[in-house]
């Protein structure tokens, strides 16, 4: 549907503008900086553009299980610190 927000949200409140509106009439579309991949752009994986997205069509990558394999792998005790 091309409503902007998840432009909109990354240029405003995150200052990334990791996406941008790119070509022209029919062949207009969302994407990053010469159509190239995420990874390579200035998106820092906050996920603010899946929140404001209205259509579902963005989706957030859960690499949960990756992280707790690589953790897995240090014989090193890893301490966690949270504030109360």
């Amino acid at each position: 549907i091309l409503c902007g927000k998840c432009v909109s949200v990354c240029a405003k409140k995150q200052g990334c503008s990791a996406y941008s509106k790119i070509n022209r009439g029919f062949e207009t579309k969302v994407g990053t900086a010469f159509d190239g991949a995420l990874q390579d752009s200035t998106c820092v994986g906050c996920g603010q553009c899946v929140l404001v997205c209205p259509t579902g069509a963005l989706t957030l990558k859960n690499d949960l299980s990756e992280v707790l394999n690589i953790l897995d792998e240090y014989e090193e005790e890893l301490v966690c610190v949270t504030e109360e």
